[in-house]
């Protein structure tokens, strides 16, 4: 069955080999942009990047040195250290609390040791800053936008998506702005490279510039509070 949401057109099935061909086929290949990811710069990340050369070189920097088998090993001791800490948290609540929240926490912290090399504890400041700025940023790139699928209404921003996102956004810029001038003015050994090391090192066609880094950084930490 298809009907038109708008302008956009929905397509709603119960056989299985359509979304297999939607999901494999190169014709499905771009991402539809909406206003909020546009907004939150998502334009210029992995998730909504359109098919092409920048969208393969992100691929390929994210493969090459975030989700390689040899640094998701070397993030074990990482990865253990933060579910002590998730563990102790538990312990020393009483009555009720939602285990979703702290799993959400210890998945951003994940991340953010992972990209911005920060060994940040559980409720820290920086942590818990990151933490709004992401989740605030997930409820905006979910939310329904009339102004995706009715473009007339997009000026009139009804849903306030659009103030909402330009209030965020140099929030953003200025967190990951400060973490990659940190990286920038210190002495990195080559060892103990995090991820803002990896791409302020490229050069050539692979190097990004300053926006598309905070866009990439951003989008990893985004998806690391996921759950």
């Amino acid at each position: 069955m298809a009907f038109s949401l708008g302008e956009t057109r929905v397509i709603v099935t119960s056989n299985p080999d359509v979304p297999k061909e939607i999901f494999t086929s190169p014709v499905f290949a771009d991402r539809p942009v909406k206003q909020s990811a546009y907004s939150l710069m998502f334009n210029r990340a992995i998730g909504f990047a359109p098919y092409g050369v920048y969208w393969r070189t992100l691929r390929k920097i994210a493969s090459t040195h975030l989700f390689c088998p040899r640094q998701i090993s070397n993030s074990e001791a990482q990865r253990f250290e933060i579910a002590n800490q998730m563990i102790t948290v538990i312990a020393g609540l009483k009555g009720q609390f939602s285990v979703r929240d702290i799993l959400k926490r210890a998945s951003l912290n994940n991340m953010m040791c992972s990209v911005f090399g920060r060994e940040c504890q559980l409720g820290s400041d920086e942590s818990d800053e990151l933490s709004r700025l992401s989740e605030e940023g997930y409820e905006l790139l979910g939310k329904l936008n009339w102004g995706d699928h009715l473009p007339w209404l997009a000026g009139l921003d009804l849903q306030k998506v659009g103030s909402r996102c330009s209030k965020l956004v140099p929030k953003v810029n200025r967190f990951v702005n400060r973490i990659i001038s940190e990286h920038r003015d210190r002495a990195q050994a080559l060892a103990n490279q995090d991820f803002v090391d990896v791409l302020l090192s490229l050069h050539g066609p692979d190097k990004l510039s300053d926006p598309g880094m905070v866009a990439v950084l951003w989008s990893f930490c985004e998806r690391g509070s996921e759950l």
